[in-house]
């Protein structure tokens, strides 16, 4: 490993040049270079956390909260810097064709992934998310409820401690010599060749240090914002402006504690519905859906709501204050490396404690519902280029995103919809009434999942990238990371990423394989 400081040679060549090393980009590039591939994995900043100023954002028009607290890490590893662990399987909902939304399906079906969640799940050190034992038991009377067809219940894992995609970028850069790691590397420039049909090279580096990469294929996995900003900046000097759906479609996983839920009897807090439990030895959490046929019937989006009884939400509450605290900017933060990696590991330390917090509530009557809330396919939520530049010069961007009335109606259909079935099996009703005469719902509307921007489709009027990843336009550029979601649904995408990015590995190999 290498910073781009201590670089003397100014051209670099490589078979794959890889931006970006958060799980995106590691785990495209790990397993092309543990199969014999030249692999240049660069990444803009080195071990430390990030400064907290670093989201490249300089206007934000945004119905809702905002908070980039877990925003974008420059660091090795990227963003599994900052990611809590929630590890969680898309659904069947996300990929089936849904005209009635308005909202692409993805390219290829969901069991395309199944092989792919598997190896993620294995690198993770987790067992298969599709097999839970010894759980404890579900109260009698949910469990009619859970036991019905028109609902779903989501379960997810919890990777404690979180998995550290640096140590794996850093045991792999010693073993194999073929994997080159640059770090204090952002990129400056993309540059085409003289047809315009691919990618001759990357520029990196800081001004007055730049560097060129040539590659015969490069991947940017740089996270949503930064890939997005590079996309924009490309098209506006080599494509005329014609940036078809690049920063389109922006969305981020809004979350917002809607109701109460109100049991019909005290309600033992044990099982993963109410807190977490374990399970093949991992800790469980779930939340409340719709089955797909259920969504379909009643033209709603793919919502999951989760309870927490009164003392782990006070938990959380701590929690979002802690965070608040570690990223509010202060000078003296944002100079200390040491400070940054305090703080981002008090919050992640709160974080773990929450649902321990519940075994202090041995039953519980009411619980706060939370809502993690899918969103339509809106083109005008968007991230743009703005005349505004950072340091390095580069053009900062802004962000332009709404929750519009169709989401409100699709959030108020899965909220009737819950109520309905809670009451039908006699196990509570919600509190949400409020919701339907208020203009001003309490959105953390923007946060840490970036979504959409480059999104996937085999129609380039409708996308940025094909079903390879691959852009369109350019036979040698690939994107990798969650801005090629064409849906959103609701799960935390760090499990997908993997999964994208494993499948994007092995399609590179096959590429480079037959040049």
């Amino acid at each position: 490993m290498n910073s781009l400081l201590d670089v003397t040679t100014t051209e670099l060549t490589c078979q794959a040049c890889v931006i970006g090393s958060g799980p995106a980009g590691a785990l495209v590039a790990l397993p092309l270079a543990e199969g014999g591939m030249d692999v240049i994995l660069v990444e803009a900043g080195n071990r430390d956390p990030t400064p907290l100023s670093s989201a490249p954002l300089a206007q934000l028009d945004v119905d809702g909260a905002v908070d980039l607290s877990y925003a974008q890490a420059l660091q090795l590893g990227g963003s599994s810097n900052l990611w809590a662990g929630r590890v969680a399987r898309m659904d069947e909902a996300d990929f089936v064709e849904r005209p009635d939304i308005g909202s692409p399906a993805w390219p290829f079906p969901l069991s395309e992934l199944s092989p792919y969640y598997e190896r993620a799940l294995d690198i993770l050190g987790m067992p298969s998310s599709e097999h839970y034992n010894e759980l404890p038991r579900m109260p009698c009377s949910w469990k009619t409820f859970a036991a019905s067809d028109r609902v779903d219940i989501k379960y997810l894992m919890w990777s404690r401690p979180a998995f550290k995609v640096a140590e794996l970028v850093t045991k792999s850069d010693g073993n194999l010599a073929n994997l080159r790691v640059l770090t204090d590397a952002p990129v400056f420039d993309v540059t085409p060749n003289g047809d315009r049909r691919a990618i001759e090279s990357v520029t990196v580096g800081r001004r007055q240090n730049h560097k060129t990469i040539k590659a015969q294929v490069f991947v940017l996995a740089a996270g949503g914002l930064e890939t997005t900003r590079l996309l924009l900046g490309y098209a506006r000097r080599h494509w005329r402006d014609e940036e078809g759906a690049i920063g389109r479609y922006f969305s981020t996983h809004p979350k917002a504690d809607l109701a109460v839920l109100r049991a019909k009897q005290p309600v033992s807090a044990e099982h993963p519905l109410f807190r977490e439990a374990t399970s093949n030895g991992v800790q469980v959490r779930a939340g409340i859906g719709l089955s797909t046929a259920t969504q379909i019937s009643i033209g709603t989006l793919n919502h999951c709501a989760r309870l927490y009884p009164i003392a782990e939400y006070k938990a959380e509450k701590v929690f979002e204050s802690i965070k608040s605290a570690a990223f509010r900017g202060a000078p003296i933060v944002n100079r200390s490396a040491r400070l940054r990696r305090l703080l981002i590991a008090s919050g992640k330390m709160a974080f773990d404690r929450l649902g321990q917090a519940a075994r202090l509530q041995a039953k519980a009557h009411a619980f706060v519902v939370r809502l993690n809330l899918d969103q339509h396919s809106n083109a005008e939520n968007r991230l743009t280029l703005s005349e505004d530049c950072d340091r390095e010069g580069r053009q900062l961007l802004n962000l332009r995103w709404r929750y519009d009335l169709a989401d409100r109606r699709s959030a108020m259909t899965f909220l009737d919809m819950l109520d309905r079935f809670l009451r039908a099996h006699d196990v509570g009703h919600l509190d949400y009434s409020y919701l339907r005469d208020s203009d001003s719902w309490p959105l953390t509307a923007v946060h840490s999942h970036f979504l959409g921007t480059t999104r996937m489709s085999n129609d380039p009027r409708q996308g940025v990238v094909d079903q390879n990843c691959r852009v369109h336009r350019l036979h040698n550029l690939f994107v990798a990371g969650p801005s090629v979601f064409p849906r959103y649904g609701n799960a935390n995408p760090f499990l997908t990423i993997a999964a994208l990015s494993l499948r994007l590995s092995d399609h590179l190999s096959r590429v480079l394989g037959r040049e």
